[in-house]
């Protein structure tokens, strides 16, 4: 069972109709293909994913890297799907207009000061005398509203759980989702959210060189490289469209040439 969870998630399929989604094995997406292809219709996409554990593959979370049949011009994913999708392939970045939608999934409230995951479950006081019928169907009521606002009772500890599963171990605290599991709130000007690069000459000037060694110390979006890349080679199972001969489909099902192969 642990090495089921372990498999990343690279296939889904997306209906327009019913407004689901669906994840599929490599195996059952390889049974899939030559029916997308044959598809005269267009209301359901066989989608590849991979879960963004580094900034550079946040593109992924558009879910139009490639699609059979391929989708409309324009279309944007729901947040939801994109939100449920991340957490259940362990994804660790995040863009941060799925933040405050992000923490109402897990139940907990975005806070200045941090996350709060407890759960806003009413406490009575104990009574003077027993509550007639309608009091108690109020007392169940909230209750009942309270247990839903989230999967689970303490949604963050679940998530670390989660997440330090799916990413077996690996260190995962210094990002998005590592600030959410503890608790840590992000705001849209934080370092995680930019997406500028400093130049080639600001790299320099931000290094120092130990006199006499020639070894220079990075600067520190050099350092946030090196931790991507060891973030990157985790993902070597990664089952691209490659590995199936083709890297899109026009609308009629046929193949199409990437530039690369001209």
């Amino acid at each position: 069972m642990i090495a089921f969870l372990w498999r990343p998630v690279n296939w889904v399929i997306w209906s327009f109709e019913s407004e689901a989604a669906m994840v599929v094995i490599p195996e059952e997406a390889e049974l899939l293909i030559p029916m997308f292809r044959e598809s005269k219709t267009r209301c359901t996409h066989l989608v590849t994913y991979a879960a963004p554990i580094t900034r550079k593959m946040l593109h992924f979370n558009s879910l139009n890297y490639f699609a059979m049949p391929s989708l409309p011009s324009g279309w944007k994913p729901p947040k939801w799907l994109t939100i449920q999708l991340g957490i259940l392939s362990g994804r660790v970045y995040f863009e941060f207009n799925e933040y405050e939608e992000l923490c109402q999934y897990l139940g907990v409230t975005a806070a200045n000061e941090g996350l709060d995951d407890s759960l806003d479950i009413p406490i009575y006081p104990a009574p003077s005398r027993f509550p007639n019928a309608h009091e108690v169907d109020i007392m169940e009521a909230s209750s009942r509203t309270a247990k839903k606002s989230s999967f689970t009772a303490k949604p963050l500890v679940f998530l670390q759980e989660w997440l330090s599963l799916k990413r077996r171990g690996q260190e995962f605290t210094h990002t998005p989702m590592g600030y959410v599991c503890q608790g840590k709130p992000l705001h849209e000007d934080h370092p995680f959210f930019s997406r500028s690069q400093p130049d080639a000459s600001s790299r320099v000037k931000a290094s120092r060189t130990y006199r006499g060694s020639g070894k220079a110390i990075p600067a520190s979006n050099e350092i946030d490289e090196d931790f991507d890349s060891e973030l990157e080679d985790e993902n070597d199972g990664y089952l691209g469209v490659e590995d199936y001969g083709g890297s899109g489909a026009d609308d009629d099902g046929s193949d199409t040439t990437s530039e690369g192969e001209n």
